[in-house]
């Protein structure tokens, strides 16, 4: 066992020094000889994948490295750059290129970190031919796929800004990442009579808040206020699975992600898909990896 950032984490959980910036990545090995390299969403605590990477490592040996701000690893304020998705992406290629030399991966984004990997693939056109498939897990592709108003996505766009500079980011810290405060704010919730799955979800989301560094998160944020992944063509297939978001329009997502890439499949869900998000279980997490996609990842 290794102890990092006040956590005491699995043997799977290996040191990451790379760019300058300590962290962390998560390694399960599996009996399959495929690569996969997994990039989590905002808030990519490994601990908090670590049962959809498990579910994961029954078609191949699972990668996924922990983010800059958003897991265990040092901001990029330490090294005196900006949390922007350009810069993701290139520690993202970085990383890449270290970890996977000349192999053909399975390459998987989360949410966020589908946008992180398609900004790789145009920023390093390169790295597309040792891609074996690529998977978009709830990805998306441009700020127009928000079902936020203008002026909403305005007010969120300040206030992103806002808390992004150091002073007001600092207090958002002393007061939003105080633990006490976060029990008192979710503590009708936990009193409630929650259900398990339920009072974990909510016990989870005060551990991530606790922990991420909400600096980065509010720049990185900003970033995704006014960004588009649409300038450039990608010529590879897409396989998408379409996560149940109210904050994402489902028929642009899927517009745009036409226009990237070569091909876009997208991958039927179960109607009980959005009811297993605890994907510290294996079991649970197992249900979003559809039957079909499955299939491809057999293949």
């Amino acid at each position: 066992m290794i102890k990092h950032a006040g956590k005491r984490v699995n043997s799977s959980i290996k040191p990451l020094n790379m760019n300058r910036l300590e962290g962390r990545m998560l390694r399960v090995r599996s009996k399959r000889s495929k690569e996969i390299l997994f990039v989590g969403d905002l808030f990519s605590d490994l601990e908090y994948w670590s049962g959809f990477v498990r579910a994961l490592s029954d078609f191949g040996n699972v990668t996924m490295p922990d983010l800059p701000g958003m897991g265990g690893m040092d901001s990029f304020y330490k090294i005196g750059k900006t949390p922007s998705i350009d810069n993701y992406a290139d520690y993202l290629a970085s990383f890449f290129k270290l970890k996977y030399s000349r192999r053909q991966v399975i390459v998987i984004g989360a949410g966020f970190g589908f946008v992180i990997v398609t900004r790789m693939l145009e920023r390093y056109p390169a790295i597309k031919d040792r891609v074996k498939m690529l998977i978009s897990l709830g990805g998306f592709a441009d700020s127009d796929d928000y079902t936020l108003s203008n002026i909403g996505l305005g007010a969120f766009s300040v206030g992103a800004r806002l808390f992004s500079k150091r002073l007001p980011a600092t207090l958002l810290k002393t007061i939003g990442q105080n633990r006490s405060f976060l029990n008192w704010f979710y503590s009708r919730e936990l009193n409630k009579g929650l259900s398990s799955d339920k009072l974990k979800q909510t016990e989870n989301r005060i551990s991530r808040l606790a922990g991420v560094n909400l600096r980065s998160l509010a720049a990185i944020s900003y970033d995704l206020s006014h960004f588009s992944n649409c300038d450039r063509h990608i010529d590879l297939p897409l396989w998408h699975v379409p996560v149940p978001s109210k904050y994402l329009d489902m028929n642009r997502v899927e517009q745009h992600m036409c226009v990237i890439f070569s091909g876009f499949y997208p991958i039927p869900i179960t109607d009980n898909f959005n009811r297993y998000p605890l994907k510290k279980n294996k079991r649970s997490a197992s249900y979003y990896l559809p039957k079909a996609l499955k299939t491809q990842l057999e293949s």
